[in-house]
C-alpha cells in the first residue's frame, strides 16, 4: 500500500497529529494563571483595609474560604474566639484557588504576626490530605518589632518561636538549613501553642522532608497599618497521589486561627502521564478505519 494509500484511508489527518505532537513536546507550555503571587489580595477580589471597611467576598471560584471576622477596633484586649486577643493576635480570612495545576492559598491576618517579642510570631500553613498525610508550608518571619518589619518574601529564613504559658511571644529560633519561607516539606513534627485548645501552629526546624518551594509573598505591615497579608502558589505535583481536604493557619500562640476544610484538591497527572494518554487517544483515531458509504467502490 502507498503512503498515498494510508491518506486516503484514515481519515485522521497525519498532518494534525504531527502538529499535535510537536506542540505536546514544547517544554513549559502552560497557560497564565489569574493569580500574581505578590502579598496583595486586588487579583483575588479581596478588598483589606483598615477600620473594618474590608470586603472579603470574591467572584473567583474558589476551592474554598473562611471568614472569622474583621474587627480591627479590639485593640489587645479582645475576646477572640476560641481566646483572647485583639488586632494583633487576629486571624482574618483565608482563601484557596486552584488553577492549571497550582494551589494558590491567600490570607488576611491583624496587625502583621511576627511583632517581636511584645505580641506574637507567626505560625506555619498545614495541609492535611484523605490519607492523614500532613504537609507544612515554613512561614518565616524572624523577631519582627512592633513598628518596623516590612514584607518577607521566599527564601527569607523561617522561624520558630518559644512561648510562655499565655501563649506570648519569648524568643525564637531562626532556621540556618533549607527551612527557609515558602519551603513544603511532608511529614515532621509540629508544636501546638500552649494554650487550650491546644492545636498544631508550627513546623518543627528539623525532622520531615522536604518536597519543594512555594510561591510566597507575606506583606508585613507595608500595605495597611491593621493587617498583614500572605500569598502562595504551591505546584500540585509536589502532593503526589495525596488529594488534600484541609489548609489551616493560625498565630503561634493559636489565639485565633483560620480552618479552610471541606475541599477536595484531586491530584494532578504527571506531565508524561497526561502526553501519554493524549498520544493514545490520538494513535488510536488515526489508526480507525474509515466507513465506506453504502454503494461506494473501494
Amino acid at each position: 500500500m502507498t503512503g498515498l494509500d494510508v491518506r486516503a484511508r484514515f481519515p485522521f489527518s497525519l498532518a494534525v497529529l504531527a502538529a499535535t505532537l510537536a506542540i505536546l513536546a514544547l517544554p513549559g507550555v502552560a497557560a497564565a494563571t489569574t493569580i500574581t503571587v505578590d502579598g496583595s489580595l486586588v487579583d483575588w477580589g479581596v478588598s483589606v483595609k483598615d477600620g473594618n471597611q474590608s470586603n472579603f467576598n470574591t467572584s473567583l471560584p474558589l476551592a474554598g474560604s473562611y471568614t472569622e471576622d474583621q474587627d480591627d477596633y479590639s485593640g489587645h484586649n479582645f475576646f477572640l474566639d476560641p481566646n483572647q486577643g485583639g488586632q494583633d493576635y487576629d486571624a482574618e480570612w483565608m482563601g484557596v484557588y486552584v488553577e492549571d495545576g497550582r494551589i494558590f492559598i491567600a490570607g488576611s491576618t491583624g496587625q502583621r504576626p511576627d511583632n517581636g517579642y511584645s505580641f506574637f510570631g507567626p505560625g506555619d500553613i498545614r495541609l492535611v490530605a484523605a490519607d492523614g498525610t500532613v504537609y507544612g508550608i515554613e512561614f518565616g518571619g524572624g523577631p519582627g518589632g512592633y513598628t518596623g518589619g516590612g514584607a518577607i518574601v521566599e527564601g527569607a529564613p523561617g522561624t520558630t518561636y518559644s512561648l510562655n504559658s499565655s501563649g506570648v511571644t519569648t524568643g525564637h529560633t531562626q532556621a540556618m538549613y533549607g527551612h527557609v519561607a515558602g519551603s513544603v516539606w511532608k511529614d515532621g513534627v509540629w508544636i501546638n501553642d500552649p494554650i487550650a485548645p491546644q492545636n498544631p501552629t508550627q513546623y518543627q526546624l528539623s525532622g520531615g522532608t522536604y518536597i519543594g518551594m512555594a510561591d510566597y509573598a507575606y506583606s508585613g505591615n507595608t500595605l495597611t497599618s491593621q493587617h498583614a497579608m500572605f500569598e502562595l502558589s504551591i505546584d500540585q505535583l509536589l502532593f503526589g497521589d495525596d488529594t488534600i481536604i484541609g489548609i489551616y493557619w493560625r498565630p503561634s500562640c493559636g489565639n485565633d486561627e483560620l480552618n479552610v476544610t471541606g475541599l477536595n484538591i484531586a491530584p494532578v497527572p504527571e506531565p508524561g502521564t497526561l502526553v501519554l494518554g493524549v498520544l493514545g487517544g490520538l494513535l488510536a483515531l488515526a489508526l480507525r478505519p474509515r466507513r465506506r458509504a453504502p454503494g461506494s467502490g473501494r
